[in-house]
């Protein structure tokens, strides 16, 4: 399968930096959300690409990279309006913060896969051969539109707690559902989200936010993690307010509605609330 995106300058760029990889004996792959959404026929937002060069390697082959992980090769190339993140094959070792792992060591690739959060994130498309990899069934669960866990769903979201919002972010975002042994693990697992920071949780729920307002609030209930981001208020207290709102006002500006309505609330109850995503 060959994957091309017409006269998109981010694939353009994608495609010379494989050019040089291939040119000097390299790999080169694009991996997670591009090859994600491309099956699902979305334009892609990210553009990470892994490869069996080493950091050093790197270092020569684009010396106008940014390093964020050395001494893991870690690095973004930046163009105008867009960057590409380019790795080495990565190992995890063990996590201790919830966030991220201890240690992380030279891998191959599927070491670089077993370390994905969710199988239709650990996907690769071969940029020399036009192959895609899948060592986790991550196509299988496309087609199903299934959100299923990389390994152990417990393990996962122990590592890092944010793999919790994460997978209902792609519920909302995609319309799927989520794997029967994953579910089991958000919901005994999110009240692990009380120990992320606001900033992190308030990106995941912008995002949830503006792609499905009603359908992320459901969500949230369903999985527990309202009671964790909203200290102050039922499920049902936010569901009568989302029906108080004027309709157009909803469809043209919900966040700005509800942190309205909320507001007028809390001055009300003289209380402090909590919402993240409103922070």
């Amino acid at each position: 399968m060959h994957i091309r995106f017409k006269n998109y300058p981010p694939w353009k760029k994608v495609l010379e930096v494989a050019s040089v990889l291939k040119d000097n004996g390299f790999s080169a792959f694009v991996v997670g959300g591009c090859v994600r959404d491309f099956l699902l026929q979305r334009e892609p937002r990210d553009f990470d690409m892994v490869t069996d060069a080493s950091t050093n390697s790197l270092l020569k082959l684009f010396p106008k990279a940014i390093s964020i992980g050395l001494p893991f090769g870690v690095f973004i190339l930046p163009y105008k309006n867009f960057s590409i993140e380019l790795s080495s094959f990565r190992k995890d070792g063990p996590y201790a913060d919830g966030r991220r792992p201890v240690e992380v060591s030279a891998g191959s690739i599927t070491d670089d896969a077993a370390r994905r959060d969710f199988s239709i994130n650990a996907l690769f498309y071969n940029l020399h051969t036009q192959e895609i990899l899948d060592f986790h069934q991550g196509q299988d669960d496309l087609q199903n539109q299934t959100i299923k866990s990389v390994g152990l769903a417990t393990t996962r979201f122990a590592e890092d707690h944010l793999r919790v919002m994460r997978a209902l972010r792609f519920c909302v975002e995609l319309n799927f559902s989520i794997e029967e042994q994953t579910k089991k693990a958000i919901l005994q697992q999110a009240v692990l989200l009380k120990k992320i920071s606001k900033e992190r949780l308030g990106a995941e729920l912008r995002k949830m936010f503006s792609a499905n307002l009603v359908k992320a609030l459901q969500l949230l209930k369903e999985y527990a993690v309202l009671p964790v981001l909203f200290t102050h208020f039922r499920y049902a207290d936010i569901k009568e307010k989302l029906a108080q709102l004027d309709t157009s006002n909803y469809l043209l500006k919900p966040q700005a509605a509800v942190k309205s309505s909320l507001c007028q609330e809390q001055k009300k109850q003289h209380k402090l609330l909590k919402p993240y995503f409103l922070l």
